[in-house]
């Protein structure tokens, strides 16, 4: 074969594998997003009409044939999504077990299964206004579930065969052990579903991960042991045991089992060297992701490759042995499989890896973009949500980028800047400095190119990502020796492994210091609006080329679509922001309150706490997902945890200027309060108290407070001390519907606003209304909604108070939204006074 043919038979190959990859990549993300609209139903429709395009592209006419085949592909890869990730496909355990709603979210119920992997406690990070019903601790296992027990009648019940993990929440003193089989009676609840703007759909990705819920489980007595029935299970057990022990001794052997919590310091490093994500991995997690660095924590093909090359230079000490080399990258990835938890970046690490070396072994290194291609194909017939995940276009296009750069040294960027810095003698010096200078083109290369996707998942860009890089690669390089090598002494010898933990306590603080040194530099790191995903895909296809140098940047062309890129990328926050003078959006966060009032550029956070510890993240995520992109004001009503509890997550995570408070809340706060008012002073945000009789301004609306009267609230309870506003969407329109805020306030308070107000319901005109004190069923508050006559009323509370039916005299002619049935939902007033609503996941 002649050289020319040789690189275009090359050339047509990469062609079909990265037509195939973009295929499935486009099949993947129509199939969820259609699942997600229109259920099941489509599935079977979509796999037979792949199914009759490929009979068409066999048997059809031959100039059909590329078009068929691709057609087919998208089609074919739509209808195994939606296989895949169907949270209500029949074999699901919550569907099994049925009567599951919004109103009942737990049923108890009885299942048989295997033990995946020992129990084991799990410490939670500690917060500064955490409900006092949040334990500190929870003992937590995993089971692969058998059957379960349905009970067909009152005298009859069978053991009904079921599939998936299921989380264990055992009693603190209950042990488990890998491979135990065991039969387990507690409360289910299913996966959650996406709820809020800015999530995703976990229903799906809990379906394709194969994971079916949690079970609470209250007494030691509930959960009974079973004999192992056969070869196959006690062969399973074995080695599911032995898997565990290795992973148990490893996790000793760096500090991460014991009976106090792990530090950032050993959070950092278990996650690292062993995948681990303890509750204070986030808070690392959150800094490297702020520095642009959090790649160094997910075990990738970067961590793989290194762990290989150091074990072959000490192989190389000993001579030339390539059939040792071959063995030795083999019990390397044989001990990521014990070691490790297979989560997808670290299987699609050892894949790509062993994919690379592979190639490399038959004499196809020429070939690597192709071969990566596939290999990319491969994950997603495996995992096909991740071709909307960061970590996976991240994984492909860098390690994608990496080749093509590799394969083209010398089209690289700066290459005669560093001949002049180096000059002519190249000693030992010099070439470090080459290679350092090397080492950061390529880091910025890999930068740039990411870009796009860290601002559309992330929203958080560091400035100094590339130097960073180069100062970590060699610290982590040193860690991941030490570390490795502690968990080597500690299988042999754990009483030994003890003496040494110096050995990699020490590089781990050089690793945790370097990047907080980094993350305090003023402009290491910004924050950036939410960008669409057709500007993430231009941006990153023009970066690309300009990169690999297949474009020029130099040439008019190319300017101009850079500047066509950057004036589309500074207009994208407006095309997220709603139109009108006023939208109200009361995002679901359980049994708790969160309101985000949105009018032109401006928003405003109106409460943000709840009983649930996801709340804070969760508000990060729905601001920017609604297109706010500073944040002024936050209003806590009263003193009451599930109104402000999670202001130090929306500070660190988002960030915002001033927090006001009611009279009482800063004369009498209690302790959970000061904690949080001292932390929110400490990052420089003000705190100012305001009263009834003051007018805020929020864009084109105007927020009137009614409540409460300093000089009119002593000896009343917390909750009639809440913060009640009006807020008006066209001020210079009195008949113009407005909306009423109004906390957590009961009967006194009520009666107050009934006698200094008594033109409210006029002024409220056909409006909208926040259920006081999330719906609690008071005669004092049916009497308050029959006296303002509310056209829409809003309710956020948690499924205990859903469809109360002690308010089905007020719920007649009205509009009634509950965060506990469908999720988020929005209100918005028009300029001309026209009123709309919906469901946010109806948008």
């Amino acid at each position: 074969m002649s050289g020319e043919t040789l690189v275009r038979s090359v050339s047509h190959a990469r062609c079909r594998a990265l037509t195939t990859l973009a295929l499935f990549c486009v099949g993947s993300i129509a199939g969820s997003h259609l699942l997600r609209v229109a259920g099941s139903t489509p599935t079977l429709y979509t796999l037979g009409a792949g199914a009759m395009v490929l009979t068409l592209s066999v048997f059809g006419p031959p100039r059909w044939r590329t078009a068929t085949l691709a057609l087919c592909v998208l089609l074919l890869t739509c209808g195994w999504t939606m296989l895949r990730a169907d949270p209500k496909r029949p074999d699901r355990l919550h569907m099994i077990v049925g009567t599951m709603d919004a109103k009942t979210p737990r049923v108890p119920i009885e299942v048989r299964g295997v033990v995946l992997d020992r129990s084991r406690v799990i410490f939670r990070t500690q917060g500064l206004a955490d409900p006092p019903m949040w334990p500190d601790a929870s003992n937590r296992a995993e089971l692969r579930v058998r059957s379960v027990l349905i009970h067909e009648s009152s005298t009859r019940s069978q053991w009904v065969q079921a599939s998936g993990t299921l989380r264990l929440v055992l009693p603190s003193e209950l042990g488990l052990r890998a491979g135990d089989r065991v039969e387990v009676l507690g409360n289910f609840s299913p996966p959650g579903d996406r709820r809020n703007p800015g999530e995703p759909d976990w229903s799906q990705w809990s379906a394709q991960q194969g994971r079916v819920g949690t079970m609470v489980i209250d007494d030691a007595t509930h959960v009974r042991r079973r004999v192992d029935a056969g070869l196959w299970d006690r062969a399973q057990g074995l080695y599911l045991r032995l898997r565990s022990f290795v992973r148990h001794r490893a996790q000793v052997s760096i500090g991460l089992v014991g009976s106090d919590p792990p530090d950032h310091v050993t959070a950092m490093r278990s996650g690292l060297l062993l995948g681990e994500r303890e509750p204070r991995f986030d808070d690392v997690y959150t800094r490297f992701q702020r520095v642009g660095v959090a790649h160094v924590l997910a075990i990738s093909g970067f961590h793989l490759a290194l762990v290989v090359l150091m074990l072959a230079i000490g192989v190389r000490l000993f001579g030339d042995h390539p059939r040792l080399e071959a063995l030795v990258v083999i019990l390397v990835l044989l001990g990521v499989v014990l070691l490790i938890p297979l989560r997808p970046p670290i299987v699609r690490a050892a894949i790509i890896v062993g994919a690379m070396l592979l190639a490399t072994r038959f004499g196809r290194r020429y070939d690597r973009i192709t071969i990566l291609a596939w290999v990319g194909v491969l994950l997603l017939v495996w995992r096909p949500l991740d071709a909307a995940s960061m970590g996976y276009q991240l994984s492909m296009g860098v390690t994608g980028l990496l080749v093509v750069m590799s394969d083209r040294q010398q089209r690289t960027l700066l290459d005669r800047q560093i001949s002049m810095m180096v000059g002519a003698d190249r000693g030992r010096a010099a070439r470090i400095l080459q290679w350092a200078w090397s080492l950061l083109k390529m880091n910025i290369a890999c930068w740039a190119v990411a870009l796009p996707v860290i601002m559309y998942h992330a929203g958080v860009v560091g400035v100094l990502a590339p130097v960073v890089s180069v100062l970590l690669v060699p610290m982590v390089a040193v860690l991941m020796a030490m570390g490795y090598a502690q968990v080597v002494v500690g299988m042999l010898a754990p009483t030994l492994a003890q003496r040494t933990m110096w050995l990699v306590d020490i590089p781990s603080a050089w690793v945790l210091d370097t990047v907080s040194w980094v993350e305090a530099i003023p402009f290491a790191w910004v924050r950036v609006p939410a960008v669409d995903v057709w500007w993430t895909i231009a941006s990153t296809l023009l970066i690309t080329l300009i990169v690999t140098r297949v474009i020029s940047w130099k040439k008019p062309i190319a300017i101009a679509a850079c500047m066509l890129i950057t004036l589309w990328g500074i207009a994208q926050p407006t095309l997220h922001r709603p139109n009108e003078p006023l939208r109200a959006t009361m995002l679901d966060v359980g049994d708790g309150s969160c309101i985000v009032l949105q009018s032109g550029n401006e928003a405003m956070v109106w409460d943000c706490g709840s009983l649930d510890r996801r709340v804070g993240n969760m508000t990060c995520n729905a601001l920017r997902a609604m297109g706010v992109t500073r944040l002024r004001d936050v209003i806590v009503t009263h003193d009451n945890l599930d109104h402000y509890n999670a202001l130090p997550d929306l500070a660190q995570g988002f960030g915002f200027d001033r927090v006001l408070i009611s009279p009482r809340l800063d004369q009498d706060g209690s302790p959970a309060w000061d904690r949080v008012r001292d932390d929110l002073e400490r990052r420089g945000i003000t705190v100012r108290v305001v009263s009834a009789g003051q007018r805020l301004l929020l864009g084109e609306a105007t927020i009137d407070l009614l409540w409460p009267d300093p000089d009119a609230i002593e000896g009343f309870d917390d909750n009639d001390t809440s913060i009640v506003a009006l807020v008006d969407p066209s001020p210079a329109e009195d008949d113009d519907p407005k909306l009423l805020l109004t906390g957590d306030i009961e009967a006194d308070a009520m009666q107050q606003l009934r006698a200094r107000y008594r033109q409210l319901p006029e002024m409220l005109g056909d409006g909208i209304i926040e259920l006081p004190h999330h719906g609690s069923a008071r005669k004092a508050a049916y009497a308050f909604i029959d006296w303002l006559a509310p056209r829409i009323i809003m309710q956020s509370t948690g499924p205990t108070r859903l469809d109360d039916d002690r308010w089905d005299g007020q719920r007649p002619g009205r509009v009634w939204y509950t965060t506990a049935e469908h999720g988020a939902f929005w209100v918005s007033v028009g300029r001309d006074g026209t009123v709309t609503h919906g469901w946010w996941n109806d948008e």
